[in-house]
């Protein structure tokens, strides 16, 4: 009865999806050699086990550890791994096609900027755990936060990873097809957010390390003033129209190949779409949660809150930032 319900809601055969769980459970027991299962299952099919096998993993580390940032530091590199095996597949296969191979460099160039970005604020070292996790953990109790891992940390967002890399499967199926115009328009603009997503993250980072520098120090980065590094949050360049221009950026690149793979197929909905609601809900919990620790924190950042829109910029609407001698009052 739930094979039959995910077969209605994804629009596929149950007889396509047993025959993958029997293929699976043939390679479990030995009886499929890893090579014949790898070309022979549908790529998406073996994506889901690796992602199951690395579930029970992550979470075991974690409570070994006490360091349940372990998912996060798999978050750069979990996805691209996974385009770059739907890729592998399409060959081996022999129905790569370019315009997979161009979303696979996308992915990762996202992957290396994404993981430059975490290595350089001290995200895979031992004391790497993400500080919001802690505050959570003081939150509940033993039992509540053991069970949080399990269910949301290890397992849901290995789900999400899983799913936001789903729109990739129309682009293996539709083959090795002449690329079209939308192709480099889908492209162009997932390289875009790219881009961008790496322009506010260097804003971010500036920041950062000058309100670092002027504790340790005293001394004011040039192009910043003592007020905005006391203020304690970033609001220059792209901070001052979105309070989070890297996480609208990240959204969009996981957005965009849903888009991508309806403009292939001529059908708005498919499948595929149950990564990109799944990713744009967890941004937006994670930084509502955010949000009321930071706000919590700097007295100024509920004026930032009501000037500055969350991920779209408010029309007509930025922060200003008003320098000491520029005050006449």
């Amino acid at each position: 009865m739930v094979i039959s319900l995910i077969c209605k809601v994804l629009g596929t055969s149950e007889l396509f999806v047993l025959s993958q769980i029997e293929l699976t459970k043939q390679f479990m027991t030995g009886r499929v050699a890893f090579s014949e299962y790898y070309v022979i299952s549908y790529p998406f099919t073996s994506a889901s086990l690796f992602h199951v096998l690395l579930m029970p993993i992550v979470f075991i580390t974690g409570v070994l550890t006490h360091d349940v940032s372990q998912v996060d530091r798999l978050w750069s590199v979990v996805p691209s791994a996974t385009i770059f095996h739907y890729a592998i597949h399409s060959y081996l296969n022999d129905i790569g096609s370019l315009r997979l191979y161009i979303y696979l460099a996308i992915a990762l160039s996202w992957s290396t900027r994404l993981t430059y970005n975490f290595a350089r604020k001290g995200g895979y070292s031992p004391e790497g755990e993400d500080y919001r996790w802690e505050i959570l953990r003081s939150k509940m109790s033993h039992f509540q936060f053991l069970l949080f891992n399990a269910l949301f940390i290890s397992i849901a967002q290995l789900i999400i990873l899983l799913c936001i890399t789903a729109p990739a499967m129309i682009l293996v199926e539709v083959g090795n097809e002449d690329l079209y115009t939308g192709d480099y328009v889908f492209a162009t603009l997932l390289a875009a957010c790219v881009i961008l997503e790496a322009a506010a993250d260097e804003y971010m980072w500036s920041y950062q390390s000058a309100k670092r520098h002027y504790k340790e120090t005293g001394e004011v980065a040039k192009g910043f003033t003592a007020k905005a590094l006391k203020r304690g949050f970033c609001t220059i360049g792209m901070f001052a129209y979105s309070r989070h221009p890297n996480f609208l950026m990240e959204q969009c690149i996981w957005c965009i190949p849903y888009f991508w793979g309806s403009y292939l197929t001529g059908n708005l909905f498919n499948w595929t779409i149950i990564g990109a609601p799944m990713y744009v809900c967890l941004f937006q919990g994670s930084t509502s949660f955010t949000e009321g620790i930071t706000s919590a924190k700097y007295p100024e950042y509920k004026e930032y809150q009501k000037t500055v829109g969350r991920f779209i910029p408010n029309a007509g609407s930025h922060w200003v930032e008003v320098l000491e001698e520029d005050r006449t009052d």
